[in-house]
C-alpha cells in the first residue's frame, strides 16, 4: 500500500436509494472557508476533503461487508479488520460505503439522520 494510504476510514450505511447518495456525497464549491463541500463534508465537522482520497459506492441490495469493500483500492489489506468491526458494532448489512484513505477526515465521526444512517 503506498505511503499515505497506511489508514482507512470506512463508514457504511443505509439509503434509501442511489440519489439520496449520490446527493449526500454531491460537492458544490463556493469562494468561502465556511461552506461544507458536502452533506458527508458537513457531517464529519470539515469544510472540505480531497475527493481523490475519497471513495464510495452504492449497492442495489443490502449486503455483506465483505461484498461492499472488496472491490475498492488495496480492499485485501483491511478486509477482514473492516468486517470484524462490521460484525462487533452489529451491522447486519448496509447499501453503502465511503471510504477515506489517509487521514484525509481530521476527526472521523459516526452520524446517523432520518434519510441515511
Amino acid at each position: 500500500m503506498p505511503e499515505g494510504f497506511n489508514v482507512v476510514d470506512l463508514w457504511v450505511g443505509c439509503f434509501r436509494d442511489e440519489h439520496s447518495f449520490d446527493a449526500y456525497l454531491g460537492e458544490t464549491y463556493s469562494n468561502d472557508d465556511v461552506t461544507p463541500l458536502s452533506q458527508f463534508a458537513a457531517d464529519q465537522n470539515q469544510v472540505f476533503y480531497d475527493h481523490d482520497y475519497i471513495e464510495a459506492s452504492f449497492h442495489d441490495t443490502c449486503d455483506h461487508c465483505s461484498r461492499l469493500i472488496e472491490e475498492h483500492a488495496f480492499a485485501e489489506s483491511y478486509l477482514d479488520a473492516a468486517c470484524d468491526a462490521f460484525t462487533a458494532l452489529g451491522i447486519r448489512s448496509a447499501n453503502a460505503v465511503i471510504l477515506a484513505f489517509g487521514t484525509e477526515i481530521h476527526k472521523p465521526q459516526s452520524v446517523e439522520q432520518p434519510t441515511y444512517k
